[in-house]
């Protein structure tokens, strides 16, 4: 319910908060691994599309990689920015996991809506 005592110690923090919300207002390449990943990697077994969707697969990685990257370097910075004096170590793969994790059924729950400014 947002109750900071309630959160477990990974979740605490102003910085952590920002990056939860940064993370849940907008979308990812890295939030479409399940809806997307396992349906290609199951084509990825059928014969005549195999190589179509390996290539597909490698190549959705490679965006997957480059969004993280990229994703983590905006964390870094906006909090950086906004939060001076706050330590930015771990924001990164912190931002990352949240966003590979399925909107609904992550914890703490969403605060903001999807494309909401933050």
């Amino acid at each position: 319910r947002g109750d900071e005592s309630a959160l477990p110690a990974r979740d605490r923090g102003p910085a952590r908060k920002f990056v939860r919300d940064y993370v849940d207002s907008r979308r990812t390449v890295v939030s479409l691994f399940l809806p997307i990943g396992f349906p290609i990697m199951v084509l990825s077994v059928m014969p005549g599309v195999q190589l179509y969707a390996e290539l597909a697969l490698w190549l959705f990685f490679v965006a997957i990689a480059a969004d993280s990257v990229l994703m983590t370097r905006r964390v870094r910075r906006e909090v950086a920015a906004r939060l001076p004096g706050e330590p930015t170590r771990g924001l990164g793969l912190y931002a990352v996991t949240r966003a590979m994790q399925i909107r609904r059924l992550r914890m703490p729950k969403p605060r903001v809506s999807r494309g909401a400014k933050i």
